[in-house]
């Protein structure tokens, strides 16, 4: 199980992965929160934050550039883009870059006492997007965000722990 790693996920919507603070290059998503005065972990997702043309020297994207992709800045906003990632983790989409992974707790004599369901974003790194479920979960947010937080957790304590043990019971 150690050697079992989610493919790295280069874009979501058509936007690259580090242009929503999701990227799997360290030097990049330190860049990035250095611009944007945000300091943390790479890995950390950034939570809502607002995309501006002085990141583009951070995370140029050559598609965009070229007019085959979309920048963030001339479709939905990143809150608006990672909340559809969190609707299509909750709807058990592959395609989402955020997914589920079982977790195991042991006691201290190593045996296996239960399961801990922890949430991870594909881009390589084994540490969860912690800003972004921050960003998810809080009280202040907007109904429309609480609605898709409380859909999403139902879903992480629910509906996909059943799923997991019909298909490996």
């Amino acid at each position: 199980l150690a050697q079992l790693r989610a493919p790295v996920q280069e874009r979501v919507q058509g936007v690259l992965a580090a242009r929503l603070g999701l990227g799997a290059n360290v030097q990049q998503m330190m860049a990035l929160r250095k611009r944007l005065g945000m300091p943390g972990a790479p890995f950390a997702g950034l939570g809502f934050f607002k995309w501006n043309p002085d990141l583009e020297a951070e995370i140029p994207d050559g598609e965009v550039s070229a007019g085959k992709g979309v920048g963030p800045e001339s479709g939905p906003c990143i809150a608006e883009r990672k909340l559809r990632e969190f609707e299509r983790c909750a709807d058990g989409d592959a395609d989402s870059i955020y997914f589920w992974g079982l977790q195991p707790i042991f006691s201290a004599n190593d045996r296996a006492v239960g399961v801990e369901v922890l949430v991870r974003a594909k881009n390589g790194a084994d540490a969860a997007p912690f800003e972004d479920v921050q960003a998810l979960m809080d009280p202040a947010a907007p109904p429309a965000v609480r609605c898709v937080y409380a859909r999403w957790k139902g879903t992480e304590v629910v509906d996909w722990p059943l799923r997991l043990l019909k298909v490996h019971p």
